[in-house]
């Protein structure tokens, strides 16, 4: 997956990045392939991460993926699938915002370790899960 665009504007070329879609002038960034906002490399090669997240960051889906074997359209229809079927709520079960997807490059270069790395991550979420619902039926009672 391109993560970046070279275009010229007046006479200036820049950078754009195609993630964040921030705009770089700087030559440096340029010639290297940088993105100043995201403070990542675009020629490198990462697994990526895209999540569901309320403006306060609580994650509702995340998904990682390898931009040779996907792209960031298909991991946002296949995460808004689940709230269609009805398997998550779309808004934030913590604070009630609205969520939206973002994507971002991680530091794995292999599934394998974004996998590895990503079951933890889950099985922390699910005690979080676990403590909330707990605390939430305690203050029904």
């Amino acid at each position: 997956m391109k993560t970046y665009e070279l275009g010229d504007k007046d006479g200036s070329p820049f950078i754009r990045c195609l993630v964040c879609r921030t705009k770089s002038y700087n030559r440096g960034d340029i010639d290297q392939r940088y993105c100043g906002h995201c403070h990542e490399f675009h020629e490198r090669e990462r697994i990526w991460l895209t999540q569901w997240l309320c403006p306060r960051r609580h994650c509702s889906i995340a998904i990682m993926w390898h931009p040779q074997q996907t792209t960031a359209t298909d991991v946002e229809q296949e995460g808004e699938a689940v709230y269609k079927r009805g398997v998550l709520n779309r808004r934030c079960g913590i604070c009630d915002g609205e969520l939206a997807p973002e994507h971002r490059p991680t530091r794995y270069t292999t599934m394998d370790e974004a996998e590895r790395e990503g079951r933890k991550i889950e099985a922390a979420s699910l005690v979080s899960r676990l403590m909330l619902e707990s605390v939430k039926e305690g203050s029904k009672n």
